[in-house]
């Protein structure tokens, strides 16, 4: 029996409707939406802020000019320019004194050398001098930083300027200067002051913190110059012989070889009967007395160099347990080196001479090191100028310092009592000694 074809019809109509499909009810027709193109992604629904939107084609193929980066505000020249302002407006010779400390440290800390023409009489040959060791320091350190040798500092930390009466000075430098030619013909004002800054701190070597120093200063045309400046060891720095700038590479050589040469382990062992050395000891010793003297040991003063006697006191302390007071230190004591209450012996004060008793074989064994790589707590550096008079024995070194921080290569010192970096040692020679047992 065939069905007829009316009957078809009406069983799919049936069908649709009970499949919720409903036809469009009459009336205009609705436009239609254009179908996407087969490159575009249609818009995702809007998500929350913290995730992430795929962008469109559009948007990625955007040719809308993409806005410039800003550049990075120049630090270094504003500081800069705000210093030169003060000294620009400066009356007094005591701001131009503070202006010529910050102008330092700002070089110092950028790597920048820093004209110190505005604040220093340049006609001066000690301020050329000055300048010069300056912008000396600051490529050594540069090169060093650049290159990654060893550690460069160059966070700037508070400092406080405290000025003194001449009757406050402890170093009879006002009688050693009777009679002394200052090149200002009397017309110069003199100033005598201290920086001090925050405890354990080391800070650029011109700041010479907590030393006396003392500066003149003459009126110009241009308002208050510096004509000069002296505190302990500035003789080592820029006070004997004419300086001259120097070529990057001739420089970059010099310092491959301080810190690519060294010794990091000795093969000097000691006796049974020795008594081991202790660097670490030493180096805490520093620490707390490079700053503050130990009032157990005398002091020979800045005028005559204190340096030897204080690195003297902290070896001594590398072979004690720690303890400060330790009198049982005494028995480490020899005749050739010893200090009691009215001073020490020649090799307990004396950079040469402490040289000469170390390295002999004597009962203090030490080792000589061949250059700054692997220096330990607790191992001495001794310096004398590069720049030798004709006259200058190059076996005679001056000055006398300890490691107190490997892995920054902070030093410790006396005369002045305070902190540097090995990066600050422009200009020297060096010579290097790890003490290694006491017979």
């Amino acid at each position: 029996m065939k069905t007829p074809r009316c009957l078809f019809a009406l069983l799919l109509c049936l069908l649709l409707a009970c499949c919720g499909v409903q036809a469009q009810p009459a009336g205009p027709a609705l436009p239609l939406e254009e179908p996407p193109a087969p490159h575009e992604t249609p818009n995702p629904p809007p998500q929350s802020q913290g995730d992430a939107i795929s962008p469109s084609y559009e948007e990625e193929n955007s040719e809308e000019p993409v806005p410039e980066k800003e550049e990075e505000p120049d630090a270094f020249g504003q500081a800069l320019e705000e210093l030169f302002i003060r000294v620009e407006d400066a009356e007094e010779p005591e701001e131009i004194i503070r202006a010529y400390l910050d102008l330092q440290y700002l070089g110092y800390a950028y790597l920048e050398p820093v004209d110190l023409g505005p604040v220093l009489d340049l006609e001066q040959p000690l301020m050329r001098n000055l300048q010069i060791w300056q912008n000396l320091l600051i490529q050594r350190r540069r090169l060093l930083y650049e290159s990654d040798l060893c550690y460069v500092e160059r966070e700037i930390f508070d400092f406080d300027l405290t000025f003194i009466e001449p009757e406050e000075l402890t170093d009879g430098r006002l009688e050693q200067w009777e009679g002394y030619d200052f090149g200002d013909e009397g017309q110069g004002v003199e100033y005598h002051f201290v920086v001090t800054g925050q405890p354990g701190r080391a800070y650029p070597p011109l700041l010479a913190v907590n030393a006396q120093h003392t500066v003149r200063l003459l009126h110009t045309d241009e308002g208050w110059k510096i004509t000069f400046h002296y505190f302990p060891g500035a003789g080592r720095k820029f006070y004997t012989y004419y300086l001259a700038e120097r070529e990057d590479d001739e420089v970059m050589e010099e310092l491959l070889q301080e810190l690519t040469r060294g010794d990091r382990y000795t093969d000097q062992g000691p006796k049974e009967t020795s008594t081991p050395y202790r660097g670490i000891f030493a180096a805490r010793y520093a620490l707390r007395f490079a700053e503050t003297p130990n009032p157990d040991f005398y002091h020979v003063g800045d005028w005559n160099g204190n340096c030897m006697n204080f690195v003297s006191q902290c070896v001594l302390h590398g072979f004690g347990d720690g303890r400060v007071p330790d009198p049982s230190l005494s028995r480490f004591m020899t005749k050739e080196w010893f200090s009691g209450d009215g001073g020490g012996t020649p090799a307990w004060e004396n950079v040469d001479y402490f040289w000469e008793y170390a390295t002999r074989g004597g009962p203090l064994r030490c080792q000589v090191l061949r250059g700054a790589k692997g220096l330990r707590a607790g191992d001495v550096i001794q310096i004398r100028s590069s720049l030798l008079g004709k006259d200058d024995d190059p076996d005679d070194f001056t000055h006398c310092l300890i490691v107190v921080e490997p892995h920054t290569m902070m030093l410790a010192q006396n005369s002045p009592a305070n902190f540097v970096y090995f990066s600050d040692l422009v200009g020297v020679e060096k010579r290097y000694l790890r003490p290694l047992y006491m017979d």
